[in-house]
């Protein structure tokens, strides 16, 4: 079993040239935890959320997916615009954090036991560098970051977020400006090289249709888009790619096996209006 810790947010969604507007529960917590499971694949799920926003954590347990709340002040609201007819680029807007200082004893001792733990930060506030350090000296399995909350917010420069995560994280994953501007140099192969020389082991490229560079010792891996006939709602899409991708690696299976089944499984996230909301299987 693996694990994925992040915000729980309250998603407002606005694709303009459909006419779309609808808010829905969102962040990487809940796309990852529900591909996963769709998939058929056991996971645990920790949101970070206000006791008020409580009703969000429905989906998931609809799912069964096992949840433990971590309770927040207030909960993170994001505004996903896509103003494009073909939805390759995405606006974002922080509304409002979560934030948490601690995490409870219980939740601590229960990390050691999972085989790889996803952090879905939404903003760089989320989890404070020494609440970092405690989850990866707790954290026993791979430990993997999506960066887009560092990336969406700027609150951090990228030097002190790469002090922050080298050397603590086995994966991190970032869309192609987001990893470029980690690495603060141009080029997605020049960045993905720069960071692996920094010390990163592993690190994820996304780039929607383009399909995806993946880096592990010092070896890129080009991996093609799957095709959606009829593309629905982006948002979450690198969730899932992530979830799909450290269910493979925990697995033991190799970098090109698991991007391969994480652009499956992004590609599926396409199809539906929100997460992924039916059992599916994965087709070669």
């Amino acid at each position: 079993m693996f694990a994925v810790m992040g915000s729980l947010a309250k998603d407002r969604i606005l694709i303009p040239r459909q006419s779309i507007d609808k808010r829905q529960p969102g962040g990487g917590v809940y796309y990852a935890a529900l591909a996963a499971a769709n998939a058929g694949y056991d996971i645990h799920a920790y949101p970070l959320l206000a006791k008020n926003a409580a009703y969000l954590l429905a989906g998931l347990q609809h799912e069964r997916i096992t949840t433990t709340p971590i309770w927040t002040k207030a909960s993170t609201c994001y505004e996903n615009t896509y103003p494009e007819q073909n939805l390759e680029r995405c606006e974002k807007k922080i509304v409002s954090k979560a934030q948490i200082q601690t995490v409870e004893p219980d939740v601590l001792n229960r990390l050691p036991e999972y085989t790889a733990l996803h952090l879905t930060p939404l903003s760089a506030a989320e989890f404070a560098p020494p609440l970092f350090a405690t989850i990866r000296k707790t954290c026993k399995g791979i430990l993997s970051i999506d960066i887009q909350g560092f990336y969406a917010d700027q609150a951090t420069p990228p030097s002190q977020v790469r002090q922050m995560l080298q050397n603590n994280v086995n994966i991190v994953k970032g869309s192609e400006p987001e990893i470029q501007w980690l690495a603060e140099t141009h080029g997605v192969e020049e960045a993905l090289k720069q960071l692996q020389d920094m010390g990163f082991q592993e690190i994820i490229a996304t780039a929607s249709h383009r399909g995806s560079v993946i880096c592990v010792d010092g070896h890129l891996h080009h991996i093609a888009a799957v095709s959606v006939a009829k593309p629905v709602d982006p948002t979450g899409c690198g969730d899932a790619y992530i979830a799909g991708y450290l269910v493979y690696r925990q697995e033991g299976k190799d970098p090109l096996q698991a991007g391969q089944f994480a652009t499956w499984l992004a590609a599926k996230n396409l199809e539906y209006s929100g997460a992924i909301e039916q059992k599916i299987a994965f087709k070669v």
